[in-house]
């Protein structure tokens, strides 16, 4: 197991956890505060209700969340996404990529976001979910997409 690999395996499920941390902040601070929505829901207000949840949870970043790992901002958009963005702060972005990245995690990731009640109406929304990671050289290591059609397979 190489440099890279072993630096992963050891914040392994802290970054899964970090982001889904995150994830039920957003849900409960402002989504569970919203009306319930029906299918002709309206993207500008999906867009809006992104940005508050956003404006919600930047209130607390940047957050360093465990050894290793800083939770820096959240943003909306364009349109119907969602992304959270994480320094990883023992890892370089010369030490993993993208790909060792994806491996690891996107498959819980994926899992948790179309299992989890809590993650219900961004499903019903179909909100895309990004959660972007940099190396602490801050340098972009990869980013794990997950949308409510990755639910469906």
């Amino acid at each position: 197991m190489g440099t890279a690999e072993r630096k992963l395996a050891s914040i392994g499920l802290k970054v899964l956890a970090v982001s889904v941390g995150f994830i039920i902040v957003g849900y409960f601070g402002v989504y569970r505060e919203r009306p319930v929505r029906n299918a002709h829901s309206d993207s500008i207000n999906i867009e809006a209700d992104l940005m508050a949840i956003a404006k919600e949870i930047n209130k607390n970043l940047p957050a360093h969340i465990n050894e290793g790992i800083v939770a820096e901002s959240t943003m909306a958009g364009p349109g119907n996404s969602f992304m959270y963005v994480y320094t990883l702060t023992n890892v370089s972005s010369k030490d993993m990529n993208e790909e060792q990245l994806k491996q690891e995690y996107s498959r819980d990731m994926t899992n948790w976001v179309c299992t989890n009640p809590q993650m219900a109406q961004f499903r019903e929304d179909k909100t895309v979910l990004l959660y972007q990671y940099r190396g602490n050289d801050g340098k972009f290591i990869g980013q794990i997409r997950i949308q409510s059609a990755d639910c469906e397979q």
